[in-house]
């Protein structure tokens, strides 16, 4: 049996399931979203045997059944009404954390995608940077700071720079309304200028990079798959493609032949986090560079699966049955070790 947890909407989820049915590969899905009001969590610490899960349909599902688990992108508890916001706190963290407990006794005994320490880990923007330098890709000149004066320098040192924020995201756990994404932005004379907001909260800094398009490489085990994003067709999507939300319609996207050493450079870096999974994000200069830019442990594949025809789903579920039969290997990275 091979478990999926994930939330009830994504369709990133629907895709590999549809592909281990094609399989007939025995699967089963848990949904954060029906955590703790409808589903449950049944964990005893020492005895994997006593352990299950209860689905949001009442079904009950053994730990020891399970050989290998897919932990995506769980969508938000539902939470009892009325609840003050300290005690959504108190209550949306003993959810994640008796999920953490279950996963890390999965990831104990079965293949996990990803493993729960190395995907925590990996979300570290400095190691992801250090490992792809190692691993033998060229990386921007990059500084993590709230410190005003070594932001000036650093801007008047490099000339164009990049601001990205060092968390991932702005959605705030009391009001889902308030906030968002915060995308990559150029800086100009006036942001340089007006850096001393730094103080209050730490930021990413980075060298500009001139591109021909941007690059997403999605690593699922031992395959690389490539698209190329021509985020130059419009400025609003020329220093990062995500705004291509607010397009009419998406970028060209093509599949991408990587040259072999920039391929297997992508492995080593996924391998060294001790991931299974990532999504690299990689940008081709007019000169030829392959610049790595940063990894998601759980970067969705949807959008880049059908814009470019890529076979991730395909990959995934033929990962996760392998992993169910024994083939697979639940053996952490040189990263996940340390």
């Amino acid at each position: 049996m091979i478990l999926i947890v994930t939330g009830s909407a994504d369709k990133s989820a629907d895709a590999v399931l549809a592909a281990l049915d094609r399989r007939g590969a025995p699967w089963v899905r848990f949904d954060t979203d029906d955590l703790p009001l409808r589903a449950s969590v049944v964990l005893d610490p020492v005895r994997r045997d006593r352990s299950a899960l209860v689905l949001g349909n009442g079904r009950q599902i053994a730990i020891a059944s399970l050989r290998a688990a897919w932990l995506w992108k769980g969508a938000p508890h539902d939470l009892p009404e009325n609840l003050a916001p300290a005690e959504r706190d108190l209550v949306d963290g003993a959810c994640q954390d008796s999920l953490a407990g279950l996963f890390g006794l999965l990831a104990d005994h079965v293949l996990v995608v990803n493993p729960p320490g190395a995907f925590l880990r990996a979300h570290d923007k400095a190691r992801q940077l250090r490992v792809a330098r190692e691993a033998g890709l060229a990386v921007p000149e990059t500084l993590i700071t709230n410190s005003p004066d070594a932001a000036r320098d650093f801007c008047e040192r490099l000339g164009r720079v990049v601001f990205k924020m060092v968390n991932r995201s702005l959605w705030t756990r009391h009001d889902p309304d308030i906030g968002g994404r915060v995308f990559t932005r150029l800086l100009g004379p006036g942001d340089v200028e007006g850096l001393g907001s730094l103080q209050g909260c730490p930021g990413i800094l980075q060298e500009f990079v001139e591109k021909r398009f941007d690059i997403r490489v999605t690593v699922v085990g031992g395959a690389v798959l490539a698209a190329e994003i021509h985020s130059q067709a419009d400025p609003r999507t020329a220093i990062d493609f995500r705004h291509q939300v607010e397009l009419e319609r998406p970028l060209v996207h093509r599949p991408h032949a990587l040259p072999d050493p920039v391929a297997g450079a992508c492995l080593e870096v996924v391998r060294r986090l001790g991931l299974v999974y990532g999504a690299i994000d990689l940008v081709l200069a007019p000169d030829g560079r392959y610049v790595f830019l940063e990894v998601n442990p759980s970067g969705t594949f949807a959008w880049v699966e059908e814009l470019a025809g890529l076979p991730i789903s395909e990959r995934m579920a033929e990962l996760l049955a392998r992993g169910a039969s024994g083939q697979g290997s639940a053996r952490p990275g040189p990263d996940q070790m340390s």
